[in-house]
């Protein structure tokens, strides 16, 4: 099983990780859970954001991380947040961090 992180939206936002053995079940994994959680109908929730967590656990130190981020100019902290599994405060601690 991987293990996927998804950003799924409804009348509300939320995030659900799941395991699945691809991304279309872990999709479909998420929006149940997310309308199990939240009380949503099926017809109006959808997955904005969804990234493979797995092969990320025990890999990234903080420079790598750091680096990451800087090559991607385009990348918000929730982006960062969903290819990491770290929360954004502590990204943003991360990034923070004096190097010196």
């Amino acid at each position: 099983m991987k293990v996927y992180e998804t950003w799924v939206q409804g009348v509300t936002g939320r995030r659900v990780e799941v395991e699945a053995e691809n991304q279309k079940d872990a999709e479909i994994k998420a929006m149940r859970e997310f309308t199990a959680l939240v009380g949503a109908e099926n017809d109006v929730v959808e997955v904005l954001h969804i990234t493979r967590i797995d092969k990320w656990y025990g890999e990234m130190t903080p420079a790598k991380i750091r680096d990451f981020y800087d090559r991607n100019g385009n990348m918000t902290l929730l982006d960062l947040s969903c290819e990491t599994g770290l929360t954004i405060p502590e990204l943003k601690k991360i990034l923070m961090e004096d190097e010196s």
